[in-house]
């Protein structure tokens, strides 16, 4: 997926960014931004959410599996841009497949609930 077809630019980030369930961003590692991508699976509260690495299967498509890890605001690099939930549901897909699981219906369930609830405001930590 290119920068394009995410529909927002890649930016840098101070002070404040909306994030929601498929929100792409690049990571950040005491204090150096990272080319490593990840997609936010859960808003979490406070200083807190939730978010998964993104990689590429064989024919380049990007995917993404299990919940992830916890992440803090510190941790936010550069915004990437957002994936619609429908594309983000098929990114898991190929995600969970190539580490040999399967996407249930309760973890589509489990993603909807995040993606219901919406976006908040993620105060970014220098």
């Amino acid at each position: 997926m290119t920068n394009k077809e995410t529909h927002v630019k890649i930016e840098s980030l101070r002070g404040k960014v909306e994030i929601s369930f498929g929100t792409l961003f690049t990571t950040r590692q005491m204090g150096i931004i990272e080319r490593r991508i990840d997609i936010v699976t859960n808003i979490g509260k406070g200083d807190i959410f939730y978010s998964s690495n993104v990689f590429k299967d064989k024919k380049g498509r990007q995917c993404f599996c299990v919940q992830g890890g916890t992440a803090e605001s510190r941790n936010f690099g550069k915004l990437v841009g957002r994936v619609p939930f429908a594309e983000a549901i098929r990114m898991a897909k190929r995600g969970y497949k190539i580490t040999g699981d399967t996407l249930t219906q309760k973890d589509i369930a489990d993603y909807r609930k995040q993606y219901k609830r919406g976006k908040r405001t993620l105060t970014l930590k220098k």
